[in-house]
Parts: C-alpha cells; structure tokens; sequence
C-alpha cells in the first residue's frame, strides 16, 4: 500500500501531517517533546491508517448496510454515517480560536443538554461520564471517530465556550 505524506503545517506542540491511502487519510501530530522519536510517531501513525483502509476493505464485502441488525439511521447514511475524524487536531483550533460570550455558550450547551441524537446503541449521545459532560464516549477512549454517528466525544461544557468549535450534528457552528 503507498502511503503519501503531507506537512500541514506546525502547532505549538509540534508538526501537522496528513497521510493518505487509498480513499482513506489521517491527520496527525507529531509530538515536540514525545517520549518516541519522530520515525517511530510516523511509523504508528502509518500502521494505524493501514488498518483503517483493511478495515474498510472487510466492511465493502458484503454491503454493512444489507447485513441484519444495523440500524435504519446507518442504512441510509452507508456504512459510518459520515467522515471518520482524528478530532484532537480541530479541537485544538478550536482552542486557539478564541472565546465565545457567556451567553452564545449557555445557549450552545443548552442545545447539547436538550439533543435527541443516539448511537448505533440506542444511547443518547449527550452523557455524564465521570462528572464530565460529554458528546458520545470520551474523546480519549475512541480518538479516531465518525462524529455525525458516535459524537465528538468533547468535554461540552469546555467545547462551548470556543469561537471555532462547531456541533458534529450542525445544530450549532463557528461564531
């Protein structure tokens, strides 16, 4: 499989790539000050972008949406719902992006607390975990995620509060 590797750019905590393959591609941050050498960064990123390729070689044969048990919701929407993400590097953006007013965020959260959307569990995507507010599972136990079906796994009563952050479901977006 041919990997292609592309500089995005750099952050404060280190360099922005983005490895392609095949219909798949993966962003990634190169740690400054990481424990790994950057070789050894890239080599983990590219084994973690071939699996997601192999992976959705198996979910093409047969069709997921024709298999029994998948919810009507994933059906229409093909066999992730959306665009899978590696969503720390926008939730950083977001960060460096600025503050909303107070009042653009109570409205923001207000939205989140009253959202209706489930995963493909049944389970309401806004969820206390450990005391923490959060869209879906955590954004650490699931890192690589489709967010319109699994939720963007931020902490909301942090994510609200920034100018460039956005709700997966487009209920509300960047100021």
């Amino acid at each position: 499989m041919e990997i292609t590797i592309e500089e995005k750019g750099t952050h404060e905590l280190g360099r922005i790539i983005l490895l392609r393959c095949e219909n798949r591609q993966l962003e990634a941050l190169i740690m400054k000050n990481a424990p790994e050498t950057e070789e050894e960064a890239l080599e983990g990123f590219k084994k973690q972008l071939i699996a997601l390729v192999e992976q959705d070689r198996r979910l093409t044969e047969p069709s997921p949406s024709e298999a029994p048990g998948v919810p009507e919701r994933t059906k229409k929407s093909g066999c992730c719902g959306g665009k899978k993400k590696f969503g720390i590097l926008s939730f950083l953006e977001a960060k460096l992006g600025g503050r909303v007013p107070l009042r653009v965020a109570r409205q923001r959260l207000d939205i989140c607390i009253t959202c209706a959307e489930v995963d493909a569990q049944g389970q309401r995507l806004f969820r206390e975990v450990e005391g923490v507010v959060v869209c879906g599972q955590p954004r650490l136990e699931n890192i690589y995620r489709d967010e319109k079906a699994e939720g963007c796994g931020c902490n909301l009563r942090d994510k609200v509060k920034y100018k460039k952050a956005s709700c997966p479901h487009e209920k509300w977006g960047p100021v």
